[in-house]
């Protein structure tokens, strides 16, 4: 019979209930944490599982190995040379060595290496048992995560999520002996808070869920919240209503349960006047409700919570929860009704109490100056009448909701609010879709803004942000960027990309800047390197967007360096390319773009105007001709947005280039010839990266 040689290891932290937004997050780190712990010191195990409810996190290794293994370790020190003096006695430098691991220096042995022969040093350690380790070290190791907020308690000095009030660790069936900010350790879990609040004793660790869910706590995040999800559609669904399910939510509202009951709810029909997202955010983020509609696509007046417990008593709670929400509904429809009161002039007026940055002025200013951007960009684009006219409104307009009672309850209605009162009090629903989507997108993945009116609001609204921001506060440095300029960038680039709108960055930066420079309000002095900054930044942002969409760095790089601002032109030609690289098609080209760049780039580059007959040979004119033909085609291909087509009438200089390079000597001894063979190389290496800069790329063999 072989000697066992692994067992199961379980964890858990009992704690008083934890936001649900730091569960997921505290189960993400000590996983890292525990299985690096794990990795570091040469513990195998098979398969680990990990557990979350609002009360507990779980961590459960599979034939985690009993011990570590003994290990071997030869470490490299000084050469046998200066190891030894000519005396064969040991030099300072050996004896150094030998203290520095812990060994004397008698013990060092020599070997050959490529360099010649090296003293090293052998190390021979004996594994520790596992649990010796986890006794040392769990501690210390539950003590080393960072949270975005934590606490103490007590007298205790660890900082933690929220209070732990147990432990349960076992490994091989014993209890694991650790104190954690004053809590012993043992084998006792603890059933669900008011259902089955006893302890439980665990005694096998595989036994953990089942043992748990007897008590009422459904430890397994996925089982919980398919359960979740489950139970809200056949609520739904019996009633004759489907249910909305943002994952979002979803996910919360898994981790602030521990077992789930859901339970279908009203309100008052009277409420459905105020606007339907209202209602749903307070569902949403106020109560954690799942709203629910009729067959027809309307928002019926009911919704669906899930409570923390059984069935008992359900319909007590139902009521409580349609209280609590009517109370909700009913302030909305009160801020809704003031809101409409007042003129659109009158919160205009509010907006100039309201500072937006020290630097920058009041929200008014920043509205202000986006008003202006809006206009220059729309006429940059050559937008029509109609069209700048919604601009010029949509971005006159664009932060009043700010100033009503509504957005000041619910924040994240910013925009929407801004649609509903624009439709309301300026009968322009192309103007109030325009301020909603001055926000688009919201975040990765999310739509950007679907009317080109809203488009370039949404893109004036990121450039006085982007611009402003850097102008008074800097670039953003390291994961800081309070104002989200970042966030900014890329949703210029988005819009620009997705939306298909040929504006140049250089040349929104440009208006940018300008109406900043005009602005009395802005008590900032512009640098000159603003706006190689600006255009720096955002860049940066095209290329990481290009990649994140799939396209191989080098060729986003290529591309981003030949046209850096034109994002549209860029977005439209780049997938293509990638293809054709990615299958050797342009393995010539890259080739012969490297050649003569290899030449050039030791080479001071003459500015010389060529001409058809000042070649001395036949090679030289060919090549010059070439040149002339494939940018041509190339230009014309470039217009029709054919860079497929434009990088395979770069292949017509092949032969020419070849022949040049076999027949002449490109570094003359005779400085005129020279100097024009050189200008003739560069005006080739020009063609060549009229698509994208190829000496860069790494072509696929």
């Amino acid at each position: 019979m072989s000697e066992k040689t692994t067992a199961d290891f379980l964890l858990e932290i009992g704690t008083e209930e934890m936001p649900a937004q730091y569960v997921n997050l505290a189960i993400e780190r000590y996983q890292e944490i525990f299985t690096g712990f794990f990795n570091e010191n040469g513990l195998s195990f098979d398969e680990f599982t990990t557990y979350a409810t609002p009360r507990r996190l779980g961590f459960l290794y599979k034939a985690l190995a009993l011990r570590q293994s003994d290990r071997t370790e030869e470490v490299r020190g000084p050469s046998l040379k200066a190891g030894k003096n000519a005396n064969g006695e040991w030099t300072q430098a050996a004896v150094g060595f030998a203290r520095s691991q812990g060994i004397a220096v008698d013990e060092l042995i020599m070997r050959e290496t490529s360099s010649g022969p090296y003293l090293f040093a052998v190390k021979h350690s004996v594994g520790q048992a596992t649990k010796d380790l986890l006794e040392a070290q769990l501690p210390s190791l539950l003590g080393s995560a960072d949270w975005p907020k934590s606490m103490r308690w007590g007298t205790v000095e660890m900082r933690f999520i929220r209070p732990i009030r147990w432990l349960l660790a076992l490994f091989d069936g014993e209890v694991v002996p650790l104190t954690v900010a004053g809590v012993t350790s043992g084998s006792v879990t603890y059933g669900h808070r008011t259902l089955a609040p006893q302890a439980v004793k665990v005694t096998v660790a595989g036994d953990y869920e089942s043992a748990l869910e007897q008590v009422h706590v459904l430890a397994n995040v996925e089982r919980r919240r398919a359960m979740i999800a489950d139970q809200v559609n056949q609520l739904a669904s019996t009633n004759g209503l489907t249910a909305q399910i943002d994952e979002d939510l979803l996910d919360e509202v898994t981790q602030l349960v521990e077992y789930p009951t859901a339970f279908l709810g009203s309100f008052d029909e009277s409420f459905l006047a105020i606007p339907e997202r209202v209602i749903i955010t307070s569902m949403k983020e106020n109560q954690r409700y799942f709203p629910v509609f009729h067959t027809n696509g309307s928002l019926a007046p009911r919704f669906i919570g899930v409570r923390n417990g059984g069935g008992n008593n359900l319909a007590q709670v139902v009521k409580g929860n349609e209280k609590v929400l009517s109370a909700r509904l009913a302030d909305a429809k009160f801020f809704f009704a003031e809101d409409r009161k007042v003129t659109l002039d009158d919160l205009q007026t509010k907006l100039k109490t309201m500072t937006y940055q020290d630097a920058l002025g009041s929200v008014a200013d920043r509205e202000r100056r986006i008003a202006d951007m809006a206009s220059g960009l729309a006429k940059a684009l050559g937008a029509s009448d109609e069209v700048s006219k919604q601009v010029t409104t949509a971005a006159k307009y664009s932060k009043f909701d700010l100033a009503t009672h509504m957005v000041y309850e619910f924040p994240e209605l910013e925009g929407y609010m801004g649609r509903i009162y624009a439709n309301l009090l300026l009968n322009d629903e192309a103007v109030g879709q325009a301020i909603e989507e001055q926000y688009f997108p919201k975040g990765a993945g999310a739509p950007i803004a679907a009317s080109l009116p809203g488009k370039i609001v949404a893109i004036a609204d990121k450039m006085e942000r982007l611009v402003g921001g850097f102008a008074t506060l800097g670039m953003p440095t390291g994961s800081q960027d309070p104002y989200g300029l970042r966030r900014a960038a890329i949703g210029i680039v988005r819009t620009l990309a997705e939306g298909e709108i040929e504006l140049s960055l250089d040349g929104m930066v440009d208006i940018a800047i300008e109406v900043l420079n005009q602005d009395q309000t802005v008590q900032a002095i512009l640098d000159p390197q603003l706006r190689q900054d600006a255009l720096a930044f955002l860049t940066t942002r095209f290329k990481t967007w290009l990649v994140d969409k799939g396209l191989p760095s080098d060729v986003a790089e290529g591309l981003v360096v030949v046209r850096p601002y034109t994002v549209f032109e860029v977005a439209t030609i780049a997938d293509g390319v990638a293809e054709q690289l990615a299958q050797g098609g342009f393995a010539k080209l890259v080739e012969l773009s490297k050649r003569v760049r290899n030449i050039l780039v030791k080479q001071s580059i003459p500015t010389l105007t060529l001409g058809i007959d000042q070649w001395e040979e036949d090679v030289e004119r060919v090549l010059y001709e070439a040149v002339l033909t494939v940018q041509k085609k190339a230009k014309d291909a470039l217009v029709e947005r054919n860079a497929v087509l434009a990088l395979k009438s770069m292949l017509e200089l092949e032969e020419p280039i070849h022949s040049f390079f076999n027949e002449v000597m490109v570094m003359d001894e005779r400085e005129e010839v020279r100097t024009r063979r050189l200008a003739l190389l560069s005006s080739v290496q020009n063609t060549l990266s009229m698509v994208l800069d190829l000496s860069q790329m790494v072509i696929a063999q």
